[in-house]
This record gives structure tokens, C-alpha cells and sequence, in this order.
């Protein structure tokens, strides 16, 4: 099922209008979906950094996207994924700088298109970036690729390419123009798949690209070009087939599907919400293309596992309360932090907690931002008239980075003023980074109190 429809203006509201009138011409039933937004709505780009912790990294991704899309610091969300442009050398402690693709857009923004979305009926999964989504989709079905793998990813306005090899990025170009419409551009793009095989051959020292996925054309462009491509380099099998080759568009539904793909590259660009009352979870099965000038529904059937996974979350966001419930009265207003606090104050004073905690939250959210999602905090007066606040989040499900970002949390948690701080870490960590784990961590507030801390 496929339907598209004009946007009449810039805003939020707007989009979302179109997006109910795209759903109708759809002739779909489900409202369950992830948005995907297109270049019109997100600043993508590789940006060059020293090699730096990972707290500081963010901060600097923090400062340059706001500055390439004109909003304050606190108002940029961002996803990166690291580039390994010097090759496998580049584990070599001398390397200078790193290379990061970066995809960023205005949280206020994305955060009020979540709320006129659901106030239209959709279930909004995910918001992702369009772009890199296809890179997700090559990885998969290179599992198990012993080589490097190339991604062609072919847009109504531009080709993107990538060079992956065991779950790294190695590069990434893009030409700008309309392929099925431009031989010279068939052409660029045949010599850059060329480059990048050759790339490889020398950072790899003799390795050899061993696939080639296509995605973006129909069945015959399809096979065109993977003819042309599998005359251009030796012994390499190109994946080229869209998965619904009978359908007029089967190259943008195919663009459109891998967004429900998972994986490294994928450019997660969600916000909170405030909740609105107790929802229930539906299967993922569509996806809402946005552009400022146009806007696809795709409805397409998702696997069993995804399905539970995402239907999870969404019933842990409907009983979220504490931080989200405290925004649900601004939800017509911008999600502010600033406003959040002096309301946080406000009720922690009246319930003579005696705690300034708008002098807290900024420290809290720093130490959560980059390193995990804050879903809520819960303050309250012990019976030891010591005050206790309960913090949960979600966390990349990767052990490693799990790890990582925890204990990193917690000490600066620590330096933020928290004593006795717990980490309750998740009790089952998702497979295959398919889903974020969720935590908690307990710790008290107030004056010192004798005991020593433990995680």
C-alpha cells in the first residue's frame, strides 16, 4: 500500500496533515509507523574531529551541528556513526583525526511533528534519518561477507555510496542528480564504485569488494545496472531485486522499507513526548516519508521480532511518568528545560523535599546526554528524612558500550552532586543491537550521610 500527498506549508501541523491525507490515499489501516525524514528536513555530512572521550565527542557534535542548522545547543538532536576513511591503519594510536557521519535536525521541531502525529492517530516508533538507511539494509544481507561490501542507494534527486567491511564505514560520496534520468551520472557512477573497490584493495592490502547491493531502482533499471556493474568488477554479486518488484514504485518502497532496518548506521533521531494517557501497542508496519514538499505512507509487513520489540517500548513509553508526565501540561509549548525545572522545583519544595533540584537538572541531563536516554525521575523524603531520587533510561543494547556509558554515568552523576549512587542494570539485554535495554539507577540527595557508595 502506497500514497502520497502534497505539504501545504513549513510547520509541524502541516506535515502531519499530509501525512493523514497520504495514509487515506493509501487506502491503509495501520497507523503504526516510523517517519523517516529526507534531506529537506535533516543536515547530513562528515565532520573531521581530534580523537577525544566519548562525553566530549558529544559535546562537540553538540556545538558544530547547531551551528550548520542555526538552533541553540539544547535544541539539536543528532545521530553519528564513525567513518574509517584511513582504512584498517587506522587502529594506529597516532591517527590525528576521525572522521564521523553526522545526521542532525531541531528537536523542537521533530518533538511537535511527534505530537501533531499522534493527535492525528499514529503510533510513532521511530523518527530516522532516510539517507543512511540503506547502508542498514547492505550490512544484512552482507552477513557474513568475508570482504567488503558496496551500497548504491539511488534517490529521486541523488545516488549515495558506501563502502562497508566487518560493521565499519569506510566511505561514503554522494552525486547529485537524477539517475534515471542522466547517463553521464550512470556513468560517475559506475567509475565511483570502481574507486571505492580499488580503495579497498589498497587499505586492505590486496581484499576484494565480494557484493554489490543496489537499492532505490525498479526491476529493469535494476538490472541494468547491476549487468554494467558486474562488467566493472570481477566476481562480484550484486543484490539488485527491490522486494516488491511489481509495484510501480518499487524502488522508493524499497528506499522506504529499509528504514525499518536496525543496525550501525542507522540515524535514530527520536524525541520525547509527553505520554498521552495509556495507549495500546501496536505491530510496526508502516513507514511515513517526510519532506517539506511532499509526503509517502508505505504500509509494509514487519517481522515477528521487531514487532514485539518495538511494541515493548511503546508500553514502556505509555507508563512512563516523572519527567515526560511532568511536560504533558506544555504539550502544546516546546519541550524547555529551563521550564521543566522551575515546575520540578516548584513540587519538590511544596512537598518540602528542600531540595533545589533546578540547580540539579542541568548536571543530570549533561551527564545523560550522548550516553543514554532519561525516561524519568522520581523524587521523594524517606522515612530517614534523607531525599532519594529514582532515575531510569534506555542505553544502546551493545555490552560493550552498555558498560561503558553506565559507569561513565554514574560518575558524573556523582560529580553532579548525587551520593550513594545504584546502577540496576538491565535485566535482559536485547540480542543483535535490535532495541535499546533499559536501566535504573537509585541514589540520594541532600546533606552526606556515613556508608560508602556502590554500584
Amino acid at each position: 500500500l502506497y500514497g502520497v500527498a502534497p505539504v501545504r506549508g513549513a510547520r509541524p501541523g502541516d506535515l502531519a496533515e499530509a501525512a493523514s491525507e497520504a495514509l487515506v490515499r493509501s487506502e491503509g489501516s495501520s497507523l503504526s509507523c516510523v517517519v523517516a525524514l529526507s534531506d529537506s528536513l535533516v543536515d547530513q555530512r562528515l565532520l573531521h574531529v581530534p580523537q577525544v572521550p566519548r562525553r566530549e565527542l558529544q559535546e562537540v557534535f553538540a556545538r558544530k551541528t547547531s551551528r550548520q542548522i542555526e538552533v541553540d545547543k539544547d535544541d539539536v538532536v543528532f545521530s553519528s556513526s564513525l567513518v574509517d576513511e584511513k582504512g584498517l591503519a587506522s587502529e594506529a594510536p597516532d591517527a590525528a583525526l576521525q572522521t564521523w557521519l553526522v545526521a542532525a535536525a531541531r528537536r523542537s521541531f521533530l518533538t511537535e511533528l511527534r505530537v501533531q502525529l499522534r493527535r492525528r492517530g499514529f503510533r510513532v516508533h521511530r523518527v530516522v534519518a532516510m539517507r543512511p538507511a540503506p547502508l542498514c539494509r547492505a550490512l544484512a544481507l552482507c552477513e557474513g561477507t568475508t570482504q567488503a561490501c558496496i551500497s548504491v542507494a539511488v534517490d529521486r534527486s541523488a545516488t549515495s555510496i558506501g563502502l562497508i567491511a566487518g560493521h565499519r564505514l569506510f566511505s561514503q560520496f554522494r552525486l547529485v542528480g537524477d539517475f534515471n534520468e542522466s547517463a553521464i551520472l550512470g556513468t560517475s557512477v559506475l567509475q565511483d564504485i570502481r574507486n571505492c573497490a580499488g580503495f579497498w584493495r589498497r587499505v586492505s592490502r590486496g581484499g576484494a569488494v565480494e557484493r554489490v547491493v543496489v537499492s532505490g531502482l525498479d526491476s529493469a533499471r535494476g538490472e541494468s545496472l547491476a549487468r554494467s556493474i558486474a562488467d566493472a568488477l570481477d566476481g562480484v554479486h550484486v543484490d539488485w531485486r527491490p522486494r516488491f518488484p511489481d509495484h510501480p514504485e518499487a524502488g522508493r518502497l524499497e528506499l522506504l522499507a529499509s528504514c525499518l532496518d536496525s543496525g550501525p548506521f542507522h540515524a535514530d533521531l527520536t524525541t520525547s513526548i509527553p505520554p498521552a494517557g495509556k495507549t495500546v501497542a501496536g505491530a510496526l508496519a508502516g513507514t511515513l516519508a517526510l519532506a517539506m514538499g511532499v509526503v509517502g505512507f508505505v504500509q509494509i509487513q514487519a517481522g515477528s521480532k521487531l514487532d514485539s520489540l518495538h511494541a515493548e517500548l511503546a508500553e514502556l513509553s505509555s507508563e512512563s511518568t516523572g519527567l515526560e508526565h511532568a511536560l504533558s501540561e506544555a504539550e502544546d509549548a516546546r519541550a524547555s528545560v529551563d521550564r521543566f525545572a522551575e515546575r520540578f522545583e516548584r513540587a519538590a519544595r511544596s512537598s518540602r523535599h528542600g531540595v533545589a533540584v533546578a540547580e540539579l537538572l542541568p548536571d543530570v541531563l549533561s551527564a545523560f546526554r550522548g550516553r543514554a536516554d532519561l525516561l524519568s525521575i522520581d523524587v521523594r523524603r524517606a522515612p530517614d528524612a534523607t531525599n532519594e531520587v529514582t532515575l531510569t533510561g534506555s542505553v544502546d543494547s551493545d555490552p560493550v558500550e552498555l558498560v561503558h556509558a553506565l559507569h561513565a554515568l554514574a560518575d558524573d552523576l556523582r560529580r553532579a552532586g548525587l551520593r550513594s549512587v545504584v546502577i540496576h542494570p538491565p535485566v535482559e539485554v536485547p540480542s543483535d543491537g535490535e532495541a535499546r535495554a533499559t536501566f535504573s539507577i537509585e541514589a540520594l540527595l541532600g546533606t552526606e550521610a556515613s556508608g560508602e557508595e556502590r554500584e
